[in-house]
C-alpha cells in the first residue's frame, strides 16, 4: 500500500516501483493509472488479516488516511511470492 499510495511520485517511478509487487492481473489493472488521481496519501497504521484468507489467496485491511482499503493479494506454485491482484477503496467497500 505504501508504494501504490504515492500521489506526488512522477507516473514512470511510481510505476516501476509498483510494478514488481504486483501480479499479472494486478498490472494489467493498474498500467494506465495516474498515480497524481490516487487519493491515499499515507498509511495511516497497521494491516489486518480480516479473514477469508487460504494458501492462495489473502485479504489485507490497510488503515490510510482516507480510509481502510482492502487489498487482495495472490500467490501460486509456480510464483509463491505474494502479489498484489487489487486495491479496493474505501468507498467502494461501503
Amino acid at each position: 500500500m505504501g508504494l501504490f499510495a504515492r500521489p506526488d511520485v512522477p507516473n514512470e517511478v511510481w510505476w516501476a516501483e509498483l510494478e514488481p509487487v504486483l501480479s499479472a492481473r494486478g498490472a494489467a489493472a493498474y498500467v494506465t493509472v495516474d498515480p497524481a488521481r490516487i487519493p491515499v496519501r499515507q498509511v495511516s497504521g497497521p494491516a489486518d488479516l480480516p479473514g477469508w484468507t487460504t494458501p492462495e489467496v489473502a485479504r489485507v485491511s490497510v488503515p490510510t488516511d482516507v480510509g481502510s482499503y482492502l487489498i487482495i493479494v495472490s500467490r501460486s506454485d509456480a510464483d509463491p511470492v505474494w502479489r498484489v491482484e487489487r486495491f479496493i477503496a474505501p468507498e467502494v467497500l461501503s
